[in-house]
């Protein structure tokens, strides 16, 4: 039974080799398992993996019922749940996962979240779905009293147990899954983070007897978890649908009062007006001060820690909107110059310089050859000496020699009348630092200013 595609084989038992068939691997195992079932010889040790042990028969008023008790026996059906949640996490990621990530075409990191909200999903509706079905059939909703009346509640009935089991069985399986997944180093710590927390809490309700509190809060723990990774998935596959993050985010927080206020009802108040207060472990009876301050102090401080984390990152998002809002209105608008009517005379210059648009509708007009006029070719005009400052005298190249360029002493060209065609056409003053834009035409300029549009004001100025 191959989950995985393999275009690649690898030596028996190396790193690889296991990464790869991990599942298969489990597989065989549960299948032994299984077969032992078939024979009288090993059918008691099959069980022994398979049903929970301790069980106990409790006469009732209609016959008797069996309840279970743990006990150590309980790790090796925990080993035997443990495979077959590897096994359905590979059929998970083969099956649905990996074909509808193809579609996405995500990257790694996106690809990587998605496998995991992808599994979670599964995992907390099923999860949902059967602690509903069990808080509702052993009436834990309909009398809230039951939940610390009868303390300690150490027998327990299948199903409770069963659940119990499983629930310890998928969070260990998810320790090596980090391993067998490939999961990213800087993923590694916050997946532990949440798999610790679970195991420790459903853990301490197994074993502090404290099993009929512990399915009301997983309930509602389970539940806007599925709702926050199902808003995760179909922010994967829509960027812009934000409806389920806003209705995760409303019941997140009605949730951890929902738990903080049934904690502190149940442990601080329920448990301590119960007769039976004593340390008893083997009993399994815990209803002592300490213990109940610990157990409130545990759940309270996830509580905390986890709206904490809530909050600090609803107010990341908020700043990264803010900024970009801020961001986009900050862009200046590119710049328009006035047109100006100016009247053209042959031989006046078709090239273009700056930034100017003319007015719509407009069509380019064909360049004339350049002619010499009053101050000699247009491309004399623009091929000056230009330094960073527009028109300086040092610090830049030359680009061109006109015929009047460079300056010689007595002609007004070389200060006096550049500056009065600069503020004529209205590009401000060169001597003061007034920028000059080039004309497209030279090769220099060309190279620099590609975007140029036509209508070369100074040129038209100066021919005018």
């Amino acid at each position: 039974m191959a989950f995985r595609r393999r275009t690649k084989s690898y030596p028996l038992f190396s790193q690889e080799f296991v990464i790869h068939n991990h599942a298969d691997i489990g597989f065989c195992l549960v299948l032994c398992v299984l077969i032992g079932l078939m024979f009288e010889v090993t059918a008691k040790t099959a069980f022994l993996f398979i049903l929970p042990q301790y069980n106990v028969s409790m006469p009732t008023a209609d016959g008797e019922t069996v309840h279970y008790r743990y006990g150590p026996k309980d790790l090796v059906t925990v080993l035997f749940y443990i495979f077959i949640a590897v096994i359905l996490h590979a059929v998970v990621q083969e099956y649905i996962l990996d074909k509808i990530s193809k579609r996405l075409h995500l990257s790694k990191v996106k690809h990587s979240k998605f496998n995991e909200s992808g599994q979670l999903v599964v995992f907390h509706l099923s999860s949902v779905i059967w602690c509903f079905y069990v808080v509702v059939t052993e009436g834990y909703l309909t009398n809230p009293r039951s939940l610390w009346e009868d303390y300690p509640h150490v027998y327990l009935p299948f199903q409770v147990k069963f659940f119990y089991l499983c629930q310890l069985a998928y969070w260990l399986h998810a320790l090596p899954e980090l391993y067998f997944q490939k999961v990213r180093k800087e993923e590694i710590p916050r997946q532990l983070q949440y798999i610790c927390l679970y195991l420790v809490h459903i853990a301490g309700a197994y074993l502090l007897n404290l099993s009929r509190l512990g399915l009301v809060l997983l309930l509602l723990q389970y539940s806007t978890e599925f709702l926050f990774h199902t808003a995760r998935l179909c922010h994967f596959a829509d960027e812009n649908n934000e409806k389920l993050f806003n209705a995760w985010a409303a019941v997140f927080g009605v949730t951890r009062l929902f738990i903080l206020t049934l904690a502190v009802l149940a442990i601080g108040f329920g448990l301590a007006r119960v007769e039976n207060q004593a340390f008893d472990p083997e009993k399994g009876n815990f209803n002592t001060l300490l213990c109940r301050l610990c157990v409130l102090l545990l759940v309270c401080a996830a509580q905390a820690w986890l709206m904490w984390r809530f909050i600090h990152s609803q107010l990341r998002h908020w700043r990264e909107y803010w900024s970009e809002q801020s961001a986009k209105r900050r862009v200046p608008a590119a710049p328009r110059l006035a047109a100006r009517l100016i009247k053209r005379e042959s031989g006046e210059c078709g090239s273009a310089c700056g930034r100017w648009a003319p007015p719509a509708p407009w069509t380019r007009p064909a360049a004339p050859p350049p002619q010499r006029g009053l101050f000699g070719s247009c491309r004399g005009l623009t091929g000056m000496w230009l330094g960073p400052d527009g028109l300086s005298g040092g610090g830049g190249r030359q680009v061109r020699q006109g015929p009047l360029w460079p300056p010689r002493a007595g002609r007004r060209w070389g200060g006096e009348l550049w500056q009065e065609a600069c503020l004529q056409a209205g590009l401000g003053d060169p001597i003061k630092g007034g920028r000059l834009p080039l004309c497209p035409r030279l090769p220099p300029c060309s190279a620099s200013r590609p975007g140029c549009l036509p209508g070369c004001r100074l040129c038209l100025s100066l021919q005018g």
